[in-house]
């Protein structure tokens, strides 16, 4: 009979969790898990649109930058194609103060990617050519360059895809040539 008291006894000592305890437990973890994982996924996306969304900013403010600046130069009227299955994009010439000739050429061309192109800036001076990438990820078909008046207008769009997402930024430049200075 004793030793049945002591095996009572310690049973009802024992205490320990009850399956509903244990699912409330399980719940809230899982829920927290969840939290933190979206959490986390949130941030790497968001910095990884953000990122894609910076590098599209700075194609095309880079390409603005050098149209701006070879735009106003000009003497003669450019000379544009805007169909983006000829490489010639955009010609640009004019006759510095020394008297040295000067012709910037625009030109897409096609990135391993596809539908994306590169544009390069072409300078030549007196026939002596120097070539640079100006741009990356450039959607050729959303990309245009006209006169209107006296006014080069130069609209340009970049494309970077992250992921699933894929972030584009489109701008207008606008630039008046520089009178000619011997008129």
């Amino acid at each position: 009979m004793i030793l049945k008291k002591n095996r009572r006894a310690t049973s009802n000592n024992q205490r320990g969790f009850t399956l509903i305890e244990l699912l409330i437990a399980l719940a809230i973890a899982s829920l927290i898990t969840t939290a933190v994982t979206m959490t986390i996924y949130q941030v790497f996306t968001g910095n990884a649109r953000s990122a894609a969304r910076m590098t599209a900013v700075r194609q095309v403010e880079n390409t603005g930058f050098w149209f701006s600046q070879d735009a106003q130069r000009i003497q003669e009227e450019p000379i544009r194609d805007n169909d983006p299955a000829t490489p010639d994009f955009l010609t640009l010439t004019w006759t510095d103060i020394d008297g040295i000739e000067h012709q910037v050429v625009y030109q897409m061309e096609n990135m391993p990617s596809g539908t994306l192109k590169n544009l390069m800036r072409t300078h030549y001076i007196d026939g002596s050519g120097d070539a640079a990438l100006v741009a990356q990820y450039i959607n050729a078909n959303e990309t245009s360059c006209y006169l209107q008046g006296d006014v080069l207008v130069l609209t340009i769009t970049a494309e970077v895809s992250s992921g699933t997402y894929t972030e584009s930024e489109t701008r207008e430049y606008r630039v008046q040539p520089r009178p000619n200075a011997s008129e």
